[in-house]
């Protein structure tokens, strides 16, 4: 008999779920957290299971993956028997979770050998594991009650018990059957009529509410009807009714009672409470009184002004972004205080397209820490890191503006420069475009442009003017790169912010091909040697490791760019590891390390490192070309290719 992975057993769960609806090799490798290439060879092996079980994975061209049952006895006695009981092959991170799953769901003790039945665990692993449970539940105020002769218990305050049924029931990602009591209650839950009650008491009661807000609140009802249906009630603690608007206790008690009706419960006056404080915590501030803006502008200027100091930024002179991030403040802080953050879904999202905005965010909401010794998730941090990104678009917008001639210098004519500057036409629409040869550079010394852009190798400037390398062909990826240096070349941080060539920060010294070891060893042996070199601060690892903690750096395709929470080296560097075999950090495949270390305000270089590892990420071939560099010299010549 051919045994399902628990990879093949997750696919097959996604295509059935999306079904007849195709999905794209992307989409599958973001949603189970692979790599494409790892994708790739998840299809191949899917080829045994195929053949004598009643299905065929098939591809449609240009659209996706989709899954066919060509023989459905064949196939439900494989999803029956085969797939459930087939061996499980969780790493760590994954056991940790899948554990909190079913230990969170119960409503009374769980014995290990009841998890052994549903992991297909053995009794050492999970006992082991349990370790880690208790670890991870004190971040939520609760304990693990063992007891002999009974099992295991999840104790502790009911609102911090349905914070942790959110994060490892509600939102796992493993498609696991869960218990019969929760599985029998989503089967017969009434998903659509509770949101028609809640959109209903928020339109009646004039309530502002974003869409992500509106799903956290869903998702806050789901867990306390199924809670209050166990006898699971929130009823010692105080909440401070007296300071909540009105509407939002309407709506709550507009909510509760349908539900009360609907599912013939009876709530304490708590429970009404709770989620009148909830709705106030998520919904959106549009106003603010006096006496707290002058107290909030006060507090956030002091926090504007060191992120100023250590980013050489100007944030806090800028009135727009003070505005949104007062307004901002006033929920965040709300929400903080009564540990009702937001839930971000677009948080992976945000972070990789804005890893150095994600750094000031960091920063900020250390801050807000530490001001307020509150601490803040790494979604709320991500809804922070919005406002700085639309200050960083909106800066870069105005000073692109400004731009108002453009000389192209490209070694073809007729056609291919026509279409050149077709396109930069669109992209500066208030510039005047002129192609030339670079033999008629000095036909432009009486009116000089205000850019030059090249797309052979140029000196980085002629008679003053900024002289941009770019690509003969343009497409999206090099439009916004060849934005980004025209904004960073004439802004007025150009005197602080010099615009190194990206290989220029990489080095002989701290290029390795290594064989397999452990992910953390091999960038602590790297860091080490960047701090006897004198390049960085003496605890630059512990500062990496710090950020690995809030985010993990290792991304798709397998590559890696660990950096410091901080920018703070003394010398630009980025140490690069090739490993001759992939290794495995936190269930994902590494094969090529970047350890980044940037000094003080190179947010821009840490931009155009982070658009490089995307481009990896999302080009294998490229990516393979670097793998196979023997020397640094091969590196150097094949990352040139790239820029």
């Amino acid at each position: 008999m051919v045994r399902a992975s628990t990879r093949a057993r997750s696919l097959i769960k996604i295509l059935l779920e999306e079904h007849p609806t195709p999905l794209k090799r992307k989409e599958i490798a973001k949603r189970m957290n692979l790599s494409e290439s790892s994708i790739r060879e998840l299809m191949r092996q899917m080829v045994t299971l195929e053949i004598n079980h009643g299905f065929q994975i098939q591809l449609l061209k240009g659209q996706g993956y989709f899954i066919e049952i060509t023989k459905a006895p064949l196939f439900n006695e494989f999803m029956d028997r085969t797939l459930i009981k087939a061996p499980i092959d969780y790493h760590p991170k994954q056991r940790l979770e899948i554990l909190l799953f079913y230990l969170l769901q119960g409503n009374g003790y769980q014995t290990v050998n009841q998890l052994e039945e549903k992991l297909a665990l053995s009794r050492s692993t999970i006992l082991k594991e349990l370790k880690l449970v208790e670890k991870e539940l004190l971040q939520f105020k609760l304990k693990l009650e063992r007891k002999a002769h009974y099992g295991l218990l999840i104790t502790g305050s009911e609102q911090d018990y349905r914070k942790a049924f959110s994060k490892y029931v509600l939102s796992s990602t493993y498609y696991l059957e869960p218990i019969r009591e929760y599985k029998n209650f989503i089967e017969n839950f009434n998903s659509k009529e509770l949101r028609a009650v809640l959109a209903g008491g928020i339109a009646k009661n004039k309530v502002q509410m974003s869409d992500v807000a509106f799903k956290n609140i869903l998702m806050h009802l789901k867990i306390l009807i199924f809670r209050t249906k166990q006898k699971n009630f929130i009823t010692n603690e105080a909440f401070p009714i007296e300071g909540i608007a009105k509407a939002y206790v309407a709506v709550a008690t507009h909510v509760m009672t349908w539900i009360e009706s609907q599912y013939k419960l009876t709530f304490p006056k708590s429970e009404i409470q709770f989620l009148a404080l909830h709705l106030s915590a998520k919904t959106m501030v549009t106003t603010i009184n006096s006496r707290e803006k002058k107290k909030l502008t006060g507090e956030l200027k002091w926090i504007l002004e060191r992120l100023d100091q250590e980013f050489l930024t100007n944030f806090q002179k800028d009135l727009e972004l003070q505005e949104a991030l007062l307004l901002h403040l006033l929920s965040l802080l709300k929400r903080l205080y009564f540990n009702l953050q937001l839930e971000n879904p677009l948080v992976e999202e945000i972070y990789t397209k804005y890893r150095n905005i994600f750094i000031v965010s960091y920063r900020f909401a250390e801050f807000i820490e530490k001001k307020y010794k509150l601490t803040l998730s790494r979604d709320e941090v991500g809804y922070l890191a919005l406002h700085f990104a639309t200050l960083f678009e909106r800066y870069r917008n105005q000073q692109l503006k400004k731009i108002k001639r453009i000389v192209v210098i490209c070694t073809t004519g007729g056609g291919s420069a026509h279409l050149l500057r077709l396109k930069l036409e669109n992209t500066f629409s208030q510039a005047l475009i002129i192609t030339t040869a670079s033999h008629h550079l000095a036909d432009f010394d009486a009116q000089l442009p205000d850019v030059f852009l090249s797309t052979i190798p140029m000196p980085s400037g002629y008679k003053n003017v900024p002289m941009i390398h770019i690509k003969e062909f343009l497409d999206e990826e090099e439009i916004r790169r060849i934005k980004d240096h025209v904004y960073l070349q004439i802004s007025e941080f150009e005197a602080v912010h010099p615009i190194l060539p990206l290989k220029v920060i990489f080095s002989e010294s701290f290029f390795q091909r290594s064989p397999p070891g452990h992910y953390l060893d091999i960038i602590k042996a790297q860091s080490e040697k960047m701090v006897e070199e004198g390049l960085t601060v003496r605890d630059f690892f512990k500062q990496v490791m710090e950020r690995e903690e809030k985010f993990s750096t290792v991304y798709e395709n397998g590559i890696a760019g660990p950096h410091s929470i901080h920018l703070n080296a003394h010398q630009d560097s980025v140490g690069v590891t090739i490993l001759e075999d992939p290794i495995k950090w936190q269930g994902k495949e590494v094969r090529l390390i970047f350890l980044i270390n940037l000094k003080r305000g190179h947010l821009f270089l840490h931009k155009e490192i982070s658009r490089l590892l995307l481009y990896l990420m999302d080009h294998s071939v490229a990516c393979e070309k670097l793998l196979r560099s023997v020397s640094f010299e091969q590196f150097i010549k094949e990352l040139e290719k790239l820029m």
